[in-house]
């Protein structure tokens, strides 16, 4: 994963740095402070794994003012997507990413999960092309996905 990063952040000819503690995330920040964005992506965490959702959750309180982006595939079962949503909800997410648009014909959850979750959509992700098929979430862009079915 770690290497997939570094490639994407080549292909879109932005600086990337990886770190492995708090500490390591704080010097990072500090060193692009002047940067209108700094994007933080945390490994993959299994919302089960009680260890990993207390290590992000306290991570992420010490950048209480970060947006944070909770990233769920799309293709992800509507009952296992709602303990995702549950399970990281301590880590205050701002936000949802539905992935892999591409990959399901079954859409229904994600209309569920916004309306009755109460996380904005912000982005979609429609394949494997970055950055062209991370788009902006719009009410049109979505409604286009959701009727392709």
């Amino acid at each position: 994963a770690v290497e997939q990063l570094k490639k994407y952040a080549e292909i879109l000819g932005l600086p990337v740095e990886v770190v492995y503690s708090a500490a390591d995330l704080k010097k990072a920040i500090a060193r692009h402070r002047s940067k209108d964005f700094v994007l933080v992506d945390t490994a993959g965490r299994s919302q089960y794994n009680e260890f990993q959702m207390e290590e992000l959750t306290s991570l992420l309180a010490a950048y209480a003012r970060m947006e944070k982006h909770l990233v769920v595939s799309a293709t992800t079962k509507e009952q296992d997507a709602v303990q995702i949503i549950e399970r990281f909800a301590p880590c205050k997410p701002d936000c949802i990413i539905f992935t892999k648009m591409d990959e399901t014909q079954t859409f229904g959850m994600v209309p569920n999960l916004l309306a009755n979750r109460g996380l904005p959509l912000s982005f979609l992700s429609n394949g494997q092309s970055v950055p062209d098929d991370i788009i902006p979430a719009t009410a049109e862009r979505l409604a286009e996905l959701l009727l392709r079915e």
